[in-house]
């Protein structure tokens, strides 16, 4: 496909494109061109649940006046929903007036890692499972090379991962969790059912990190359902909450069920064009 677009004036540019990417075999990558720039490849993803998910093509000095990108499949299935092309010190800007606001204000700030979250490592195995018990009625059975999600941080700080673990087997089982280069290895014991387990508090800077989370052993695997990273207030964990605190139910990728007792601010990043949040006070459609 060739897509057109004017640039109003010269400026560097960041062009985003938000490329479905699934462990369908069909499926399989895809190359683009904008204008007479260089090709880039997207190969095929290892992410364990189908989603749209944003990819930065890089920064492009544009000058004013039409352009064009062209998107190539690579010989399979290939699919995108969005295209993104905006000034690299709007969104340079738009970063640092986030985290000034957030760093000088109070408000409680959760990491949620879910089954659309995590892609597994290179040639690594891991499975999916389907059951009413997890809170988003799938789990992640990392292998040996684990699966792996990467996340920005816009308030830095003290974080304190909690992780909902569960397993069926007459064996005890070991995870680690690695986040950068800090590892935090727990046991599972035999038959715990999905748990929440909160884990060592680690120091988070403002931008990009990587959450690795593998089985050590191959006697017996444990079973992911979610990780959530949450930010110690003023450096007090009782003061931040904890996400337990927050009954949800994930009807679909584009409904939630939230009941509350307290007002909460709550930012989604939807798989979807359209999504409901529902709670007491009704339902509505941002």
């Amino acid at each position: 496909i060739n897509l057109l677009f004017t640039i109003p004036q010269p400026d560097t540019y960041r062009v985003l494109v938000q490329n479905y990417e699934t462990p369908n075999l069909e499926f399989n990558g895809v190359k683009f061109r904008i204008s007479d720039e260089e090709e880039v490849y997207i190969t095929p993803s290892s992410r364990l649940v189908g989603a749209f998910n944003w990819i930065s093509l890089g920064d492009y000095q544009l000058e004013a006046g039409q352009h064009a990108i062209t998107a190539t499949s690579l010989g399979g299935a290939a699919a995108i929903s969005k295209v993104a092309i905006i000034p690299t010190t709007t969104i340079v800007q738009a970063e640092q007036n986030l985290s000034n606001e957030l760093t000088a204000s109070n408000i409680g700030i959760f990491q949620v890692f879910e089954d659309h979250s995590w892609i597994m490592s290179p040639l690594g195995e891991a499975n999916t499972l389907i059951d009413l018990r997890y809170s988003n009625g799938q789990a992640l059975m990392p292998s040996g090379t684990g699966i792996q999600a990467g996340f920005y941080v816009v308030k830095g700080g003290e974080y304190t991962p909690q992780i909902r673990v569960s397993n069926d087997n007459v064996m005890a089982s070991t995870l680690k969790i690695s986040v950068n280069h800090r590892s935090i290895v727990i046991d599972i014991p035999p038959y715990t059912p999905p748990t929440s387990l909160q884990l060592e508090t680690i120091d988070l800077q403002r931008g990009h990190h990587q959450i690795n989370i593998t089985n050590i052993g191959t006697q017996s695997a444990s079973v992911v359902d979610n990780v959530v990273l949450f930010h110690n207030l003023n450096g007090n964990i009782e003061a931040s909450g904890s996400p337990s605190e927050v009954d949800y139910v994930k009807l679909s990728d584009s409904l939630y069920e939230v009941q509350l007792d307290d007002d909460l601010l709550v930012f989604i990043e939807a798989q979807t064009d359209h999504w409901q949040l529902i709670g007491d006070e009704g339902a509505g459609t941002p």
